[in-house]
Parts: C-alpha cells; sequence; structure tokens
C-alpha cells in the first residue's frame, strides 16, 4: 500500500510538484481553490480531487501546501492538525 498524502494549493509551483509525487507511487489528494485546476491534475495525474484542505488531508500521513497567501496557508495547517496529519511545506509566495 503507498503512502497517502495530501497537496493544498496546485497553481504553477504545487501543480507539477503533486504530479511528481503520483509519479513516484504516492497516493495523492489535490484540493485548490479553483477546482479547475483539481480538474486538470486528475486528468493528468493518478491521484484524487478533493473539495476542501480537510477533505485532502484526512487520512494523509503528510500534507503538502503551496499557496500565494497567508489565509490558506493558516486554515490548511489547522484543518491538517485535526486530521493528524504533518504538515511539511507552508510555502508563501
Amino acid at each position: 500500500m503507498s503512502t497517502k498524502v495530501a497537496y493544498i494549493g496546485i497553481g504553477a509551483m504545487g501543480y507539477p510538484m503533486a504530479g511528481y509525487l503520483s509519479s513516484r507511487g504516492y497516493d495523492v489528494s489535490v484540493y485548490d481553490t479553483d477546482s479547475s485546476r483539481v480538474d486538470a491534475w486528475t486528468t493528468e495525474f493518478k491521484g484524487h480531487g478533493r473539495t476542501s484542505a480537510a477533505d485532502a488531508a484526512t487520512g494523509a500521513k503528510w500534507v503538502f501546501s503551496s499557496v500565494s497567501t497567508e489565509e490558506p496557508v493558516s486554515y490548511t495547517h489547522l484543518r491538517a492538525h485535526e486530521t493528524d496529519s504533518y504538515l511539511v511545506c507552508r510555502l508563501l509566495l
């Protein structure tokens, strides 16, 4: 069984990074505030599109985040904490 991970924010940086994790065999769930990015990512890569950061983080061993403003980072961190996942990357562009 592969390790479950979540990627929050799949824009210019997060999209290919989540894709790399998927290509390396991780069970990836992605979330973005722009649902068209989630749709595009799940068409291109093997993984799961989620409708919220909490949904993506549920059951994940690791939660990665690459977002452009502080608000989603704080929200993502709080939701990941509630699911006992590890938030390993908080990138503020």
